[in-house]
């Protein structure tokens, strides 16, 4: 029983080293907060539709674009305790990316309601893929603060894929380190 116990730890102890996405501190004070993001591996998978084979980018348990007709790429989401009356201001402090080539990355169906068939709904390349331009545009954005219980908080969220649909390259940031200062004043949701 002890063995099997060791074992167990010792599987989740690898499977968090290795995850796919780590998310470190390297500092945090009362004005600002420096976090290092890292994407260590993510999935692609083959799809053929109505004869065009896609690429489905799937990173661990992040969540993915659902806007329809877009590329459907994941992001990281993570929410941040700001002080009263603050909101989060976003500094790109280094960022190291890679680039595949030859990517048709699939497009989302959308938000799907729970009455219809997710099979039913075709996949469709809207206006995006028209465009000599990385989707998305922005490496970060901020959401509106928000309140739970006794904390206020801010998401921040890092788009560590984009992808060009007229060049077919996909660009994969392995490392952002972004600074997050909460600064201003910023009486939303107080």
């Amino acid at each position: 029983m002890v063995n099997i116990k060791i074992k167990l730890l010792f599987i989740l102890c690898c499977s968090l080293l290795f995850s796919e996405v780590k998310i470190n501190v390297l500092e945090s004070n009362d004005d600002h907060v420096i976090i290092e993001y890292t994407v260590n591996d993510f999935t692609t998978n083959l799809v053929s539709y109505e004869n065009e084979v896609y690429n489905e980018i799937i990173l661990n348990d992040e969540p993915r674009f659902i806007e329809q007709n877009k590329p459907q790429l994941p992001h990281i989401n993570r929410s941040f305790i700001i002080p009263d009356f603050s909101s989060i201001s976003v500094e790109v402090l280094s960022s190291n990316y890679s680039e595949y080539e030859n990517m048709n990355i699939i497009p989302s169906k959308g938000n799907i309601k729970r009455n219809i068939d997710i099979n039913d709904v075709p996949y469709v390349k809207g206006d995006t893929y028209n465009k000599n331009a990385f989707f998305p545009a922005n490496l970060y954005s901020v959401n509106d603060p928000y309140i739970l219980r006794d904390f206020r908080g801010q998401v921040v969220q890092l788009n560590p894929f984009q992808f060009n649909p007229v060049t077919k390259i996909m660009r994969v940031y392995n490392k952002v380190v972004l600074k997050l200062t909460f600064d201003g004043t910023n009486t939303q949701n107080q």
